[in-house]
């Protein structure tokens, strides 16, 4: 090891103080491309990770809200309507983040940011019965359309 490293440190000159050959070099940025591009493809699959996560989390959350928010003392028929009309926004905001996910990173973070708004909005929640099931499933049907319209924006300009 000792005479390796003296014969190394002997020849310094002739082996840095050269210039690469053409070839050489070439084949050197050719790997180092492909190297950064690596880079940028794991970069890009851990943004969607957290993207993908962020939007499982408050996937989670709004139907984690949503099933607070109805008490056991309601009536059945409205707990069903509910637990539909979640598993319909769940599907929809699923379909949209598919699509956000194929989207050009440049505007991503605010769709985002306005997906995270319309899902922020409390579905609304009265103890006079009929009235709160007609105003439930009115609150769950507009979210949906306007994922809908997002994600149809999103198809049309990608």
């Amino acid at each position: 090891m000792i005479m390796i490293e003296k014969m190394i440190q002997g020849q310094l000159e002739e082996i840095f103080g050269g210039s690469m050959s053409e070839g050489h070099r070439l084949r050197f940025e050719a790997k180092l491309e492909t190297a950064m591009q690596h880079k940028e493809r794991q970069k890009n699959n851990v943004r969607r990770l957290i993207i993908w996560t962020a939007a499982a989390a408050a996937c989670l959350a709004i139907v984690i809200t949503l099933n607070i928010n109805v008490s056991n003392d309601t009536e059945e028929p409205f707990a069903e309507v509910h637990n539909y009309y979640s598993m319909l926004l769940e599907e929809e905001m699923k379909t949209t983040m598919q699509a956000l996910d194929k989207m050009d990173d440049t505007y991503k973070t605010e769709v985002w940011q306005d997906i995270e708004t319309l899902l922020g909005e409390p579905i609304p929640f009265r103890e006079d019965g009929e009235q709160n099931t007609s105003l439930m499933i009115a609150a769950y049907s507009s979210k949906i359309e306007a994922l809908q319209q997002i994600k149809n924006n999103i198809q049309i300009n990608n």
